[in-house]
């Protein structure tokens, strides 16, 4: 060993090379970008750019990361976020490959819940594949618990979601708002107990009706008060306003359901 550096030093250099190495891998692809910038877009260069994605997005779901699996995961979320907001590109390719990105930051770490909404928001909606969205979630909800991370009980609503609205599987939903009610309780904060609330009374109106009219309407209002993306939100409302409700929003924003007289 060299005089003066001990094994820490080593290990502790070796960990940072290899962060930086994930880090490099990350960015290439945003440097090739950079590069091409003033390039048209056209179906195949598209195609191939994004395969070369893929490659790395698999070696990353693949690769050990040496204890740095949280930085692997939120690399690939802001690569993930640079792939959505780029629509010139999603509107010739789609959204098909969204599921490449979230295999690598759901695999690396399923606690970082906030990525389950953009999961279920791109993956069924603009995607177009609910099923695969709730598989994928429902393969993170097994690291979860109702105490850990705290907003865990967010995650089984998003799976209720689009269980109910894009599956039409009420007595799946039902079980997911059920098990969202369960783990928002066992926090005692106002806004817990309040997301518990509402939860349990949705999963009521599924036991007492597959069908309900509130319930899907209550469902679309949770979507519409999560989203700040406007194609989701005026999905929302248009659902919402066909099963009978009607949605008021003021001037600095706030959203009101009216609901129909009767379910």
């Amino acid at each position: 060993m060299i005089k003066g550096i001990t094994r820490s030093d080593l290990l502790h250099g070796g960990v940072m090379m290899i962060a930086l190495a994930i880090v490099a891998v990350l960015q290439i692809p945003q440097l090739e970008q950079l590069k091409n910038k003033s390039i048209n877009y056209d179906l195949d260069s598209l195609n191939k750019e994004q395969s070369l994605v893929n490659v790395k997005l698999d070696f990353l779901e693949k690769m050990p990361s040496f204890g740095l699996d949280n930085v692997v995961a939120n690399l690939t979320f802001m690569e993930f976020l640079g792939y959505f907001g780029d629509e010139s590109a999603r509107n010739i390719t789609g959204y098909q490959d969204t599921f490449n990105y979230f295999d690598v930051i759901i695999g690396k770490d399923p606690r970082f819940t906030d990525s389950y909404l953009f999961l279920s928001n791109t993956g069924t909606i603009y995607a177009g594949q609910p099923e695969k969205s709730i598989a994928l979630t429902a393969q993170g909800l097994k690291s979860l618990t109702p105490a850990l991370p705290k907003q865990s009980h967010f995650v089984w609503r998003y799976k209720g979601l689009d269980e109910l609205l894009f599956l039409g599987d009420s007595q799946a939903a039902q079980k997911s708002f059920e098990t969202a009610a369960e783990w928002a309780f066992f926090h005692e904060d106002e806004m817990s107990q309040q997301v518990g609330a509402q939860s349990k009374q949705t999963a009521e109106f599924l036991a007492n009706n597959p069908d309900s009219v509130y319930a899907q309407i209550g469902a679309w209002s949770m979507l519409l008060s999560n989203t700040k993306d406007k194609f989701t939100q005026n999905l929302a409302i248009t659902r919402i306003e066909s099963l009978g409700g009607k949605v008021d929003i003021d001037e600095e924003g706030r959203v009101r359901i009216v609901p129909p007289a009767e379910d």
